[in-house]
């Protein structure tokens, strides 16, 4: 008898599967995460609809947020750059592109 087994046994309710709530599919919401202008807010309202269309019980947002955050936590790769201030010039490409509105004529670039 393990631990774990120990626990999911006396607290059957704090595994995600047991709570009678629909399973979190993290590594689709890790991927869809990376499509531009994604984000968890507009993924756990996909997920409440699909919910509702299945008649299960969905995870509040807090809760969505917590569990996606501790799987999360086992990709969180970082590297630290370290540079002279003002040495190099970066630009950030990330997200939506802004847009020039022509004074003059009202198009917009």
């Amino acid at each position: 008898m393990s631990d774990q087994w120990l626990e999911e046994f006396l607290y059957p309710e704090t595994t995600l599967e047991a709570s009678g709530r629909k399973p979190l599919d993290f590594e689709y919401i890790h991927k869809e995460l990376a499509k531009p202008n994604v984000t968890l807010s507009l993924l756990h309202h996909e997920y409440e609809i699909e919910c509702r269309a299945n008649h299960k019980i969905p995870y509040s947002y807090c809760s969505f947020v917590r569990h996606y955050s501790k799987y999360a936590d086992k990709y969180k790769a970082t590297l630290r750059i370290r540079r002279k201030p003002g040495e190099i010039m970066e630009v950030d490409w990330a997200g939506s592109t802004a847009f020039i509105i022509d004074r003059d004529t009202g198009e917009r670039d």
